[in-house]
């Protein structure tokens, strides 16, 4: 953007702020690329490069793919079904003539700069595409999630519009190009409604499990910060989403510390030391001091909290039942500390 807008910009010395920024951030990973999660976040590639070249590629083709295609299509389905199931037609009608006024906005609207100018902003539009992938191409670990993608997409708008300003001229394409926008105003819109709703029945699932989870340690030593609690058979989304891509509108049950934050919270209590949530089929740490002195809780598919006996077998393997002699699920030990749960 201030290559764009160099010979009108007045205060030219801004362009040390994002290389300043550029500096900040070279610095900390390098003196922090060692610590927490950093240590392995922050290792940069050993392997042989072209073959990380791919695996970056085929994650940035995964979430523009296998992310926001779902995203897209369930979420223009699922947010009309939601508006008609709730009777929001005024919202309905005024997503449409909001959509309308500006694809009309856009038929008015004359772009006067010539092709250099569209050409440097493609340019620029492709430059802010890639540059929130660019650690990646560097770094070992590979995570590309939908924060990536959000640039990106003020990239892409902007490699759009250049190309749409070149090639479309004449009347029947300018007549195209507002349909185009005035279709993807609705469908964004449509989309943000279901968007917004799965983050609210999110939002109230945790609620609700938190409130199961605290009920169950009632007057014990848990709310008092001298117990800590982990809960068997958590998954990390309960919820009907548009898609389910990493960590994409997940429940707190996903990790310890969204689900130690929830509870401190709903309960208002800051005493309340840390839950574990353990999900089935996936090898979790747990350290021998969790079976005699955490209380160890399950919840169920319906989200109903209850505690939870653990008898440890000879062969390292922990059985799980109810309070009342009902079996729950096997703690199976895979190596020293490390152990899966199965129902």
């Amino acid at each position: 953007m201030i290559a764009a807008y160099w010979p009108t910009l007045k205060k030219k010395w801004i362009i040390s702020i994002p290389l300043i920024n550029f500096l900040i951030i070279g610095a900390y990973y390098k003196f922090f690329g060692n610590t927490g999660n950093f240590a392995a976040r922050g290792q940069f590639v050993k392997k042989d490069y072209m073959e990380h070249f791919d695996l970056v590629s085929d994650k940035i083709t995964d979430v523009w793919g296998r992310a926001h295609l779902p995203l897209y299509s369930n979420g223009l389905k699922r947010g009309l079904e939601l508006l008609i199931n709730h009777h929001s037609y005024i919202y309905i009608i005024l997503i449409l003539l909001f959509s309308i006024l500006i694809g009309l906005l856009t038929y008015i609207h004359k772009p006067n700069h010539g092709v250099k100018l569209n050409c440097i902003q493609i340019a620029l539009g492709f430059i802010v595409f890639w540059a929130p992938f660019g650690p990646n191409f560097l770094l070992e670990n590979v995570w590309i999630s939908n924060r990536n993608a959000f640039t990106s997409f003020i990239g892409l708008g902007l490699m759009a519009e250049g190309m749409i300003n070149i090639v479309f001229r004449g009347r029947f394409l300018t007549y195209l190009k507002s349909f185009c926008v005035f279709a993807a105003t609705f469908i964004f819109l449509i989309v943000n409604v279901s968007e917004i709703t799965d983050y609210k029945n999110v939002s109230i699932t945790d609620r609700k499990i938190v409130t199961n989870v605290l009920a169950a340690v009632e007057n014990t030593d848990f709310l008092e910060g001298r117990k800590k609690a982990i809960v068997f058979n958590t998954r990390p989304v309960y919820v009907e989403q548009n898609m389910y891509f990493h960590e994409h509108i997940h429940n707190v049950t996903e990790s310890d510390w969204a689900f130690t934050g929830a509870a401190r919270a709903i309960a208002q209590n800051p005493k309340i030391d840390y839950i574990k949530p353990v999900q089935q089929w996936h090898p979790t740490t747990i350290e021998d001091d969790v079976w005699s002195k955490y209380m160890i809780l399950g919840i169920d598919d319906n989200m109903e909290v209850f505690p939870l006996k653990a008898v440890k077998k000879g062969n390292g393997d922990i059985k799980l039942t109810t309070l009342f002699g009902e079996y729950f699920g096997i703690v199976e030990q895979k190596n020293e500390g490390l152990y899966m749960f199965t129902k």
